[in-house]
């Protein structure tokens, strides 16, 4: 139960005078009312002791004096005013009227018969924009969980009730309807917004509708999927080298390292590749530059100085999110752990000369 004829801003207080509802618009969404009421609107003036004539929209819970005065459309013409039928949706009015000041240069001996226009009345929606651009884009990998998106060219008609804003839903459907409340108020074009906090996942969508002052809204444009994944890969395992064992001295100059694939979380974006490096230090700081691709679990270095050695990687996915650091060493390249070449140990006495030198 909703009460119709109540004071401006206060839905739970009767205005001062008797109303009573005349007829009604066939979607349900106007009411014509005949009121001695003086409070209906705020501002206007009513001082002629009889019905007056009002059209209430149950969308937006405004009313508006339909027999006003030909000079002053805040205060009520003088005379008594009663609706008698309604255009299917509620943009005219057809009334009687004993008031001498509706229009010009009549003089009311009884009742007359009057058509009034909701001029004011709006029933179209305004024009939905365009999307300018959407960060990420649709259908990419993205490694925060704000999606941003940019709109323009959203109007309403010519003597319409004016752009009041967008309706706006952020939910996992592609085609979903906003509820028409609006959310972003219409500013300078272009509009954007920031979604809120999105899971990981890749169903992510965004819908919008333009609204007008009244409350009637286009249907809705919609853009997405958006890709979220912000959780990082595992770290490469297994690490182990075909070529040298740690901590023992060997003179091969090139290290062969070889790993377990990094692993990254089922239905994210799976993992892109490695950052790869040898150094001198048992720890590292991942330098994030994707150097080998995901199909790569095996690498052998140039060839190195003498001395300790160690290998690093770290997994990098899809959305741009890193791993952990793996590594592995120390690796000894020792140049003096040289086998003799000789054939003295091996009794290959192929290459000995019988000259002295």
């Amino acid at each position: 139960m909703q009460l119709i004829s109540h004071v401006p801003g206060d839905v739970t207080t009767t205005a001062d005078g008797a109303s009573r509802p005349t007829t009604i618009s066939a979607d349900g969404r106007y009411v014509a009312l005949a009121s001695t009421s003086s409070d209906l609107i705020a501002g206007s003036v009513d001082d002629n002791g009889f019905d007056d004539l009002y059209l209430w929209d149950r969308l937006t819970d405004t009313m508006v004096l339909a027999s006003h005065s030909l000079d002053d459309a805040a205060r009520a013409a003088f005379g008594q005013s009663t609706a008698r039928a309604m255009s299917p949706d509620g943009s005219y009015l057809f009334f009687g009227s004993s008031a001498t000041d509706l229009v010009p240069a009549v003089a009311a001996l009884a009742v007359q018969a009057y058509l009034w226009s909701a001029t004011t009345i709006d029933v179209t929606p305004p024009l939905n924009p365009l999307f300018d651009s959407t960060l990420p884009p649709a259908s990419t990998w993205w490694d925060s969980d704000f999606v941003w998106v940019s709109w323009s060219g959203a109007e309403d008609e010519i003597g319409g009730s004016g752009l009041l804003g967008s309706s706006i839903l952020w939910d996992g459907l592609p085609t979903s309807i906003p509820d028409g409340v609006v959310d972003e108020p219409q500013a300078t074009d272009p509009n954007s917004v920031y979604s809120p906090a999105l899971a990981n996942g890749t169903a992510h969508y965004f819908h919008l509708s333009s609204c007008d002052a009244v409350g009637n809204c286009s249907a809705p444009i919609h853009a997405g999927p958006f890709w979220i994944d912000t959780a990082a890969p595992g770290a490469a395992s297994g690490l182990a080298s075909a070529s040298h064992a740690t901590g023992i001295p060997t003179s091969d100059p090139s290290i062969e390292v070889h790993w377990t694939a990094a692993l990254d979380q089922a239905g994210l974006s799976g993992v892109a590749g490695y950052a790869l490096a040898f150094d001198a230090n048992p720890s590292w700081v991942c330098d994030l530059n994707l150097d080998v691709d995901a199909a790569t679990v095996a690498i052998t270095s140039a060839d190195l100085v003498q001395g300790s050695w160690y290998f690093h990687l770290c997994a990098r996915d899809n959305a741009g999110n890193w791993g952990a650091e793996s590594s592995i060493g120390p690796f000894l390249v020792d140049f003096a752990a040289l086998p003799f070449v000789d054939g003295f140990e091996s009794n290959d006495t192929t290459r000995w000369s019988s000259t002295v030198p």
